[in-house]
């Protein structure tokens, strides 16, 4: 067999003639080194460039285990969770409303999936934040508090946006709080916030007109 041998040193892909074949070669600074033994047999292709970097992630693993023999490594990594974890469950869009002057931030439940979950594993709300939920089949609307973590007050709401009643609930307890007549929305509070700004049955909710009905 013939071969034709180019400068490996060229970027630009070079070829071997083994017998009729032809075989692409390409540069030492391709990823993929293509080698020929004594006998003109191709050997496989190698990875040899990929060496350095797998050798640093290795350094890099190695240096993390050791760290996090450390006590102090773990207790670091824990504090970090408790404190991004609030974070994440903060909402991400609220919209404005107001009751008898006071003026509310809300977050809106607006389908089934976000209904059924609600304030769930919540650890604390703002003072002056809710959740609004919103009803396609407007009636007898009932509320529980199963897997929810914080006591609160909800307002049901009818038609002429003007409240119907307001039930305190307790934390992680299936109790059914419900509406005194067909409902339209609900809004969840603090527990207390209705009484401690002088909201009661009958005082309209301001802003629910602009509520989106659905995402």
């Amino acid at each position: 067999s013939t071969k034709k041998v180019s400068n490996f040193s060229s970027r630009k892909p070079v070829s071997e003639s083994i017998g009729a074949l032809r075989v692409p070669r390409l540069a030492d600074n391709d990823h993929h080194i293509v080698r020929f033994d004594d006998n003109g047999a191709i050997i496989a292709p190698s990875r040899h460039r990929s060496r350095p970097r797998m050798n640093r992630l290795a350094a890099s693993i190695v240096a993390l285990l050791a760290h996090l023999r450390n006590p102090g490594a773990w207790l670091a990594i824990g504090l970090c969770v408790v404190a991004v974890a609030p974070a994440l469950a903060d909402p991400l869009l609220t919209y404005p409303l107001r009751i008898r002057g006071h003026a509310v931030r809300a977050e809106v439940a607006n389908t089934e999936e976000s209904r059924r979950t609600g304030l769930m594993f919540r650890r604390s709300m703002p003072d002056d934040n809710g959740m609004v939920f919103t009803y396609e089949h407007p009636g007898i609307q009932s509320m529980w508090m199963k897997n929810t973590l914080m006591p609160l007050s909800v307002a049901f709401i009818g038609r002429d946006g003007r409240i119907l009643n307001i039930e305190d609930m307790q934390p992680q307890t299936l109790d059914a709080h419900s509406s005194d007549g067909e409902a339209w929305w609900s809004l969840e509070m603090n527990q207390g916030w209705f009484a401690k700004h002088g909201v009661g049955k009958g005082d309209k909710v301001e802003g629910l007109a602009a509520m989106p009905a659905k995402p």
